[in-house]
């Protein structure tokens, strides 16, 4: 069973029940340099997309051998399934339900799985891209530059009125 704890002053239910069985998975492309075996596929639901940018779901994949790339910090928790993941220092990571690993942003794994496997993934400070970034950033620069120049409306209406009360 997962749930999710939502906070009071948000329109989201307290408590929201996610049964996997009726999970809305998408399925993620692997890009063709990514699939090293078979014909994998990976499937991602999300359950949880919080205002940090932090994301929690299920991810599952099928039979085959494939790199993942990490643009943020993750946690993964076997739920169903067997696999390996093979870290960048060539070390073999077996995977079985109960076992958690932590992806670092910035890193890559190779991962296979023999049959099926679906994780609990949480991913927490993904960097939005580079141009969402700028705009972001370019956003902010107007927000700077609105309050500076309510402020400064504001402190000229207060200068004319207090003007004008004065004479």
């Amino acid at each position: 069973m997962w749930f999710q704890m939502g906070r009071r002053d948000r329109k989201e239910p307290p408590v929201e029940f996610h049964d996997p069985a009726f999970a809305h998975f998408a399925v993620e492309t692997l890009g063709d340099d990514d699939v090293l075996s078979g014909d994998p596929v990976s499937r991602h639901a999300p359950l949880l997309h919080a205002g940090d940018g932090t994301r929690v779901g299920l991810r599952d994949f099928s039979t085959g051998r494939f790199v993942r790339r990490y643009d943020a910090d993750e946690v993964v928790h076997v739920v169903e399934g067997l696999g390996s993941v093979i870290d960048e220092n060539h070390r073999v990571w077996s995977l079985r339900p109960g076992d958690t690993v932590t992806f670092r942003r910035g890193t890559s794994a190779q991962w296979q799985v023999p049959e099926y496997l679906r994780v609990l993934s949480v991913a927490c400070g993904a960097r939005p891209p580079s141009s969402a970034r700028r705009a972001l950033r370019a956003m902010g620069t107007v927000g700077v530059a609105m309050v500076g120049l309510t402020l400064v409306g504001l402190t000229t209406i207060a200068t004319v009125a207090a003007s004008m009360m004065g004479s």
